[in-house]
């Protein structure tokens, strides 16, 4: 579920947020996804660990913690034709005692 959408305005870059996960200290994971003109150019060099200073509401001191941030560029959507005579299946189960015999095709 998208939480909401912005708008850079003229730059032409939107910002989409999407699926986002708490952890016990607050946000633990979230997704962004970044489109417009040139999006990737603008935010590759972000990709990395940062360090996120903030001030409770209820303290003075100041809280440091790091974030991991990971730019992925969006590939494009192919058509994808699979013929069912190219697929083989095989099973396979562990017999014996293991080694280089673990793995026998039935």
């Amino acid at each position: 579920a998208v939480v909401s959408t912005q708008s850079t305005g003229s730059s032409g870059i939107n910002a989409e947020y999407g699926k986002d996960s708490r952890g016990d200290e607050g946000l633990a994971k979230a997704t962004v996804q970044i489109t417009g003109e040139n999006a990737m150019g603008m935010f590759h060099f972000e990709a990395g660990v940062h360090r996120v200073q903030r001030v409770p509401f209820n303290d003075t001191r100041i809280h440091t913690s790091t974030v991991v941030v990971t730019v992925i560029e969006k590939p494009p959507d192919i058509a994808l034709e699979i013929n069912p005579a190219d697929v083989e299946i095989s099973f396979t189960t562990a017999t014996g005692p293991g080694a280089q015999i673990v793995n026998r095709r039935k």
